[in-house]
């Protein structure tokens, strides 16, 4: 095989092999998020939401409401947290992937010219 067809070969697969990891990393980091939110932040709420049916008095339930929109609010806080945190780690191991890739190229081309002039 030509080694410029062999270089651009590697390129492509490399290019490729990026595309599918960053892809299926999203689609884990997404997935996780979601079912991190759900089971910590929204299933209790949604279950406490009972409580609701069984206060007797307009009192209690403008009461009730109250709590439970400052308590939505630090929620929407720390939701909005855990989104940029998830955010962030991904974008670090795209470009810690990134790097990788870029070294595993120029490993190759290093033999390739090492395979070549020998």
């Amino acid at each position: 095989m030509d080694p410029n067809d062999r270089e651009f070969f590697i390129e492509i697969l490399s290019i490729t092999c990026q595309e599918i990891e960053r892809g299926a990393h999203l689609l884990y980091v997404m997935s996780k998020t979601y079912y991190d939110i759900s089971s910590e932040y929204m299933i209790d709420k949604i279950a406490s939401m009972n409580a609701l049916l069984l206060l007797q008095t307009d009192t209690e339930r403008s009461a009730y409401l109250r709590a439970l929109s400052s308590n939505t609010t630090a929620t929407s806080t720390q939701i909005i947290q855990l989104g940029q945190e998830r955010q962030n780690e991904y974008t670090a191991r795209n470009k810690a992937r990134r790097e990788e890739y870029e070294n595993f190229l120029a490993k190759m081309t290093e033999e390739d010219l090492e395979g070549s002039i020998g």
